[in-house]
């Protein structure tokens, strides 16, 4: 494996581990279920926004 400078480094594209190939699709299947278990409960979710931990109601425009 050739070392790559700092140039090489911003613009190659991160070798995947193969460990966590699809851990991005199940972490938006996820989202997808307790956004949905809150909405039948009318309950709100806990997210991340603008480096803030916030709630909301499962119908707020984030969702969309």
């Amino acid at each position: 494996m050739k070392p790559q400078n700092s140039e090489n480094r911003e613009s190659a594209e991160p070798d995947r581990d193969p460990d966590l190939a699809g851990a991005e699709a199940a972490m938006r299947r996820a989202a997808a279920r307790a956004h949905r278990r809150a909405a039948d409960g009318d309950r709100s979710i806990a997210v991340f926004e603008n480096g803030r931990i916030v709630w909301v109601k499962p119908n707020d425009e984030i969702f969309r």
